[in-house]
């Protein structure tokens, strides 16, 4: 049985103290006059003997650690695992929600995406010295085309050295007599085959005739396609330069200079790296693809009520094929392996004699049998009223454990 709290006892101890002082003064006032003066009596002791009794008030039993349980979403369940009274560890799926199947095939999708947004990315960084390695051989290729063009253009402005001129006029007349020589031996061989008499047909016959005739032809015409080749030179370069010939010369150069331009360019922007336009926008889609698997991965989840902590499942307020409203508590589960005792029975007179790390006695009301250890962990600075006075809430925390202990049990708190 509960021991009444301090106020009442103190209010006790008061009455019986007053009733004690009227009987001594009553009978004080029969004694005679001219006996000796009374002895005075000792003061009464008895509020001093309350003081010193330990402080016991009232208190109900709390787990020291629970959770009330909602789902982030709201759905049909589908998935229910537990029952009220089963034990539970910390991570374990206690319902899932409907939809799974979707969000399935949209996780999927996702990762796709995702990957697929990695590998763009990659394909860029990978790419880039290939690039490179492309665009400087075409700026090389460029940079042949314009010294090539920027020879034409000088060699058609810059007027023929005579020397030049002298050489082409000189390799002519090589050419032309050479020419003149080979068809005289050419018809001086023919004379000599028509003639029947002359003294070569001793030594060559007809065949070998034809033999020297043949290799004559070949010479002479080497000889002639020297000969114009010389001639076209000279007369090349006695020619003033042609316009026409400058101006597409130069038209050559412009678009040759243009063609260097851009491949400067090309090299300087891959030097630096792919393009980064490109990057952007692969960054872009790569941090879309990643929002977009974590909203999955955030509604699946949304999808399940996960245990955050160990312990019994006090209270199941929902059953499958149920619609669990989002925000409304379905699942309560409290760790029954460790208790508090919270009471806010202490007044403002009691207070200041409990400290934190006290020793304390808690008898359940239910079980008076049954003393357990505990300790005050914490005292409430902030007051309340209650039934007239200033009081204060006090935590004590359980040593002991004991299996008949529930939530919610009114207990005696004795401070020691």
């Amino acid at each position: 049985m509960i021991s009444e709290p301090k106020t009442k006892t103190r209010l006790r101890g008061l009455i019986l103290l007053l009733l004690s002082a009227c009987l001594l003064l009553s009978g004080s006032a029969a004694a005679p006059m001219s006996q000796a003066p009374p002895i005075q009596p000792e003061p009464a002791r008895p509020a001093l003997q309350m003081a010193d009794a330990p402080l016991t008030v009232e208190g109900r039993l709390l787990p020291r650690q629970y959770v009330s349980l909602s789902t982030a979403a709201s759905g049909q369940v589908i998935g229910l695992a537990v029952h009220e009274g089963d034990q539970v560890q910390a991570g374990t799926v206690l319902l899932r929600l409907g939809d799974q199947e979707q969000l399935d095939a949209r996780l999927a999708a996702s990762e796709f995406e995702l990957l697929s947004a990695r590998q763009a990315l990659d394909r860029l960084d990978d790419s880039a010295e290939v690039e490179l390695a492309l665009a400087k051989k075409t700026l090389a290729e460029a940079e042949k085309e314009l010294a090539f063009a920027e020879d034409r253009v000088k060699s058609l402005k810059k007027p023929t050295p005579q020397e030049r001129l002298d050489q082409a006029h000189a390799n002519l007349m090589l050419a032309e007599r050479k020419l003149e020589r080979l068809n005289k031996d050419y018809e001086g061989w023919q004379k000599k085959f028509n003639n029947r008499n002359s003294i070569f047909w001793r030594f060559l016959d007809n065949r070998q005739f034809k033999f020297l005739f043949t290799g004559l032809e070949k010479e002479i015409a080497i000889a002639e396609r020297s000969y114009y080749d010389a001639l076209e030179k000279y007369e090349d370069l006695k020619q003033p330069v042609d316009r026409v010939d400058l101006a597409i010369a130069e038209s050559d150069l412009a678009v040759a200079q243009a063609d260097v331009a851009e491949a400067q360019r090309q090299v300087s922007l891959l030097s630096n790296g792919p393009d980064p336009d490109l990057v952007a926008a692969a960054q872009a889609r790569l941090a879309l693809a990643e929002a977009g698997q974590l909203a999955t991965r955030t509604a699946m989840a949304d999808r399940e009520l996960v245990a955050p902590i160990s312990g019994k499942v006090l209270d199941l307020n929902v059953k499958n094929g149920e619609w669990a409203e989002r925000g409304r508590p379905v699942i309560v589960i409290a760790d029954d392996s460790a208790w508090l005792v919270e009471t806010d029975d202490l007044t403002e007179a009691d207070v200041p004699g409990v400290y934190v790390g006290q020793p304390v006695t808690v008898t359940p009301e239910a079980l008076p049998e049954l003393d357990l250890s505990g300790v005050v962990e914490s005292i409430k600075d902030l007051s309340q009223q209650k039934r007239g006075d200033v009081t204060y809430t006090v935590t004590i925390r359980l040593k002991e454990s004991d299996p008949r202990l529930r939530w919610g049990m009114t207990v005696a708190v004795v401070f020691e």
